[in-house]
């Protein structure tokens, strides 16, 4: 065998390894698992719809399916810009509902390669870092996160390689081409969509590159500026999101009660080690059985092993580990709460999601024990995997909560715990007399893959509490086979086509059909207010009636909702005569046959002091918006009417752009059923006019006499501005990428000569 081919070789095979894993997600995970929380009614309709803007030829900065209307590019959730999301739509082809599980499949590859190549510029062995990729990608917790939060789950799988070409800008002679290549890591995983956690990898990744870096300050400034630049590479997106986000009742913080909820407590650590030590009652977060906090015996015994030789990047993954774990367990840690007023903290909805934290402290730590093991063994590093193992039985069986897990889940977790006890006995064992200087870590390889395959079998099966009888209403099978061209504006309608025909299965859940009533994260304050989401409330578990359904409430005319779908109780159903209301478990399916146009012509302008005031006005009824508008600052020459007089043309749709024309015998002002946010522009005839915001909510402008094309358009100058920015960072950074380049061949050249 040539030089060098053995490392070829052993390359390909931990690639092959870790697109292994991918393919493991995809034959284990069922494909309504992949369809939980977010993913069903939040991210999959939003990463859809931005897909099918592009496939269009439209930019997707506007999403017209939402309510009346939300920022789309704008959204970060909506990964309207993220590659690998427009590739499992790609790889889905005719079925866009399973692009969630290839995403999963996808990513867990990525975040496998990933942590392979940080492992091993980490020192590593091979088998080492495949068990520390084993561990980063196939833990429990990162398949809650990508079977309800994909956008979540994609961010993360980028944490290893942002701190991979961390650690190599702070060590390279000539850093910029791993600068340029944190750039784009950073980027892509900005595009991922969850800011937050884009954060938190980006200072794990710059606190890594400082500890292997020389010079304190000089490591940190080359760790930092490749997610500077990626940031900058970013700003077409940042600008936009950050406007978006100032006015969106998420920049309101939960209440604390409500933030610390969501937490993993001290009882349920020992779950960490094994399924079936924490008892399911004191979990706070997690579903009875379901364990997800769970990383393996072997793994946390290997990571134990690891700080038994400490150096500056093991104590910090330590630290990172254990401050992860402080943080995510909430009240029981105290830590959190004192860090609650820093915004991007609150801004996370739960401390469990810090616990991401300890899984990656911990898979890298475990690789280096497994590798420390393979080069030089100790007799001590058996008896702490002795040790681990039978402090785990005995707290195994202290806790009465076997039969409660064997009748829940089969026997899982029972034989999980056989695995990793097992696994780590054997390991053990092969350390006092094998002669392989393999043979342990390779054993903790398999301990560790199969205790986590078999936990993540608990993503099999069907969704709990389908309501079979879903299927059977025909306002339902009506929305799902709706011609492609007609889609509502409101949450199911415009799922329905996505997951048809088989539209039961994916919404078959009517807990989290309560999602489906227009939910987003970014509403601004009012807007939720007006349609009964209140800023200091969860959308998704917004309880009893929504406003919009009090008998007085006028919200619905205004947005020209024709069929809506949402919580709702029997009694507070008193619409028009002709509504129809079809229940099903706590919701309803409202069909308005009597809803407004989209474009209408009002009788006459009645000004009114504030938004806050307008909307009084149409939550009270005092107000018919049929004829009156009510604006917030004067419009000129609109006088009143006792009938219209305005002809208005078929309406000419795109995703962010509506042209109709208008023949008025007079002076008229057209309301349009569009979200009033900054970014909207309108041209008559071709010429700029005012856009005026109507009864708080839609959008209005004021026409002249005569025939008028209107078009109106949503651009937002946020958009525009940081589209250039990123434009001018990516030039600059491939000219410094190109001339470092050249410099480096021509320093080979004169060395050659």
């Amino acid at each position: 065998m040539l030089p060098g081919q053995d490392t070829r070789l052993r390359d390909l095979a931990a690639i092959a390894y870790c697109c292994a894993l991918g393919v493991a997600i995809l034959l284990i995970v069922d494909r309504d698992q992949a369809l939980r929380w977010d993913n069903l009614v939040h991210n999959l309709p939003l990463t859809h719809e931005a897909f099918r803007q592009w496939m269009e030829g439209r930019l997707p900065v506007w999403n017209p399916y939402l309510w009346s209307g939300s920022p789309l590019l704008a959204d970060p959730q909506a990964q309207a810009t993220y590659p690998l999301g427009w590739l499992g739509f790609v790889l889905a082809g005719d079925a866009p509902a399973a692009a969630m599980r290839l995403q999963f499949a996808v990513h867990v590859a990525l975040a496998a390669a990933g942590a392979y190549v940080l492992a091993r510029a980490l020192c590593c062995t091979v088998l080492g870092a495949l068990l520390a990729a084993t561990v980063y990608a196939l833990n429990p917790y990162f398949a809650y996160l990508a079977t309800g939060f994909a956008n979540e789950h994609a961010t993360l799988a980028w944490l290893p390689w942002l701190t991979f070409t961390a650690i190599r800008s702070a060590t390279a002679a000539r850093p910029w081409r791993w600068i340029a290549a944190g750039a784009v890591c950073a980027a892509l995983a900005w595009a991922a969509g969850y800011p937050q956690q884009w954060l938190y990898s980006v200072l794990i990744a710059v606190a890594l590159g400082c500890c292997v870096g020389r010079g304190r300050l000089a490591a940190l400034a080359r760790a930092a500026a490749g997610p500077v630049l990626g940031l900058g590479l970013s700003l077409y997106q940042v600008l936009p999101f950050v406007t978006l986000w100032t006015s969106s009742q998420r920049a309101s913080a939960q209440s604390l009660p409500d933030f610390l909820a969501q937490s993993i407590s001290l009882p349920s650590w020992p779950a960490i080690l094994l399924p079936g030590l924490a008892d399911s009652a004191h979990n706070d977060l997690w579903f009875a059985g379901m364990n997800l906090s769970h990383l393996g015996l072997s793994a946390v015994a290997l990571a134990l092993v690891a700080l038994w030789r400490p150096d500056p990047v093991r104590v910090c993954l330590l630290a990172i580990a254990g401050l992860g774990l402080w943080l995510a367990s909430g009240a029981s840690g105290g830590l959190i709460a004192l860090l609650y007023d820093v915004q991007f903290v609150r801004l996370l909805r739960g401390p469990h999601k810090l616990f991401a934290w300890t899984v990656f402290g911990v898979a890298l730590l475990a690789g280096a024990g497994a590798s420390d093991i393979q080069r030089a063994r100790r007799g001590g590093h058996a008896v702490a995997l002795l040790v681990a193992a039978a402090c785990a039985v005995a707290a195994f069986c202290t806790i009465p909560v076997v039969p409660e897990l064997v009748s829940n889940l089969g026997g899982l977790p029972l034989v999980t715990l056989l695995v990793g006890v097992g696994g780590a006995v054997a390991v053990a064992v092969a350390l006092l007399r094998a002669r392989s200087d393999a043979a342990a870590p390779a054993l903790a390889l398999i301990a560790t893959l199969a205790s986590l395959l078999l936990e993540l079998q608990v993503y099999r099966g069907p969704l709990p509490a389908a309501t079979a009888a879903l299927a059977e209403f025909p306002e339902l099978r009506a929305l799902a086979s709706a011609p492609e061209g007609w889609r509502s504006y409101w949450g199911v309608t415009a799922l329905a086509p996505i997951v048809s025909p088989d539209l039961r299965r994916a919404l078959g859940v009517y807990r989290q059909l309560e999602m489906t009533t227009g939910y987003s994260a970014f509403l601004d304050p009012s807007y939720a207010s007006a349609i009964g989401m209140e800023a200091d409330l969860q959308p998704i578990v917004v309880g009893g009636v929504l406003g919009v359904l009090n008998p007085r409430s006028r919200v619905l005319d205004v947005l020209a909702g024709r069929n809506v779908f949402m919580m709702a109780r029997r009694r507070a159903m008193a619409r028009g005569s002709n509504d129809r209301f079809t229940i099903i478990g706590h919701l309803a399916l409202h069909v308005r046959p009597s809803a407004l146009p989209r474009v209408r012509e009002v009788l006459r302008v009645d000004p009114v002091a504030d938004q806050a005031t307008a909307l009084w006005e149409l939550q009270t009824g005092s107000t018919e918006p049929r004829d009156i508008a009510l604006v917030e600052e004067p419009v000129d020459d609109v006088p009143r009417a006792l009938r219209r007089r305005c002809a208005i043309g078929p309406e000419r749709r795109s995703a962010s752009r509506l042209v109709v024309t208008v023949d008025c015998e007079r002076p008229a002002f057209l309301v349009f059923a569009e979200r009033a946010v900054p970014g909207w522009h309108v041209r008559i005839d071709g010429s700029a006019a005012p856009l005026h915001r109507v009864d708080g909510l839609v959008l209005g402008v004021r026409v002249g006499k005569g025939k008028h094309t209107i078009m109106l358009r949503y651009l937002p100058d946020e958009l525009v501005v940081g589209a250039l920015a990123s434009l001018v960072v990516a030039i600059l950074l491939t000219l410094v990428v190109v001339r470092e380049a050249r410099r480096e061949r021509g320093r080979r050249a004169v060395v050659v000569s």
